[in-house]
């Protein structure tokens, strides 16, 4: 008889955290809901030996430039607008529309997608999200996370 008491309370507590820990975690999907000012493209190596150095940030050679970015369609500082429909309105910074997409979590919640109209898409990888910031490394399937990274600031 005791035996149960004991083994009812742990469960109780168990299932009560669970519960806790899914009830006041943070959804990516409500985090990223809202107007983000990209504030900053960078390109980035692990290899150092292939990049130098300006003194602020990496320079790496023109033709990975062009690799990294050619198959993307996002290449300007723009205004990223996450509606909660899943609607991604991008614009510059004068408020003249460039782009509606389609956006949507996927994975573990760590991969932003993208969908074109012409049912192209693009993946990033959230890096990091909080209520200010967002962080995305681009996605290009190759494990090479790391190449390319933009910065964004909530409005």
């Amino acid at each position: 008889m005791r035996f149960w008491i004991i083994f009812v309370i742990i469960f109780s507590l168990g299932a009560l955290s669970i519960y806790g820990m899914l009830t006041n975690g943070s959804n990516p999907e409500n985090m990223v809901v809202g107007k983000w000012n990209e504030v900053k493209w960078e390109y980035e190596l692990y290899d150092k030996a292939e990049s130098k150095t300006d003194g602020t940030s990496k320079i790496i050679p023109e033709d990975l430039k062009q690799y990294v970015g050619g198959n993307l369609k996002i290449h300007e500082a723009e205004i990223w607008k996450f509606d909660p429909n899943g609607t991604l309105t991008l614009t510059d910074r004068d408020g003249n529309l460039l782009k509606e997409l389609k956006w949507a979590f996927k994975g573990r919640g760590n991969v932003l997608n993208l969908k074109y109209d012409d049912s192209s898409s693009e993946s990033y990888i959230v890096t990091s999200i909080s209520k200010n910031s967002l962080v995305l490394n681009i996605d290009l399937h190759i494990g090479a996370k790391g190449i390319a990274k933009l910065t964004f600031e909530k409005s």
